[in-house]
């Protein structure tokens, strides 16, 4: 045995198994685990390129029986939601602040929802609740919670 330096510490029953891994076997395994990632990759993209051309040669711009301009018949999509409903709620609120005819012929006629309100609390003599100051209804409940 070669000699060693003296700060080497020497373990005469633990030695390399020169038979556990081969570097030259792991070599040539990711060697050719690389090649053929290459080859795969290759392959890919060349159906990708044979796709794109098949989708270009089969699909036209627009269908031949197409009218350009003519709209699809109703519920269509809507273009700005916020704004359409914004205009629907102002339109609802112009029906129920305003007085119109329903039907002349028949004489029925649209008032305002408060004054409708109003002709129903007189005409039938329904109680009406004074209003409450926004004060008392915090005191209530701080009474009706009582000791915990």
């Amino acid at each position: 045995m070669a000699e060693r330096a003296a700060g080497d510490i020497a373990h005469p029953e633990v030695s390399r198994e020169p038979r556990d891994v081969s570097v030259s076997g792991v070599a040539i395994f990711l060697g050719s685990l690389l090649v053929l990632a290459i080859v795969i990759h290759l392959l890919l993209w060349g159906m990708l390129q044979a796709m794109i051309a098949e989708r270009t040669r089969s699909n036209p711009s627009a269908a031949p029986l197409a009218e350009p301009g003519r709209l699809p018949p109703p519920p269509r999509l809507q273009i700005d939601p916020p704004q359409e409903l914004k205009a629907l709620r102002l339109q609802e609120d112009a029906l129920l602040n305003s007085f119109g005819w329903v039907d002349r012929s028949a004489g029925i006629v649209r008032i305002p929802i408060e004054r409708a309100m109003e002709l129903t609390i007189a005409e039938h003599r329904l109680p009406v609740r004074a209003a409450q100051p926004q004060s008392q209804p915090a005191e209530n409940e701080k009474q009706s919670e009582g000791p915990r």
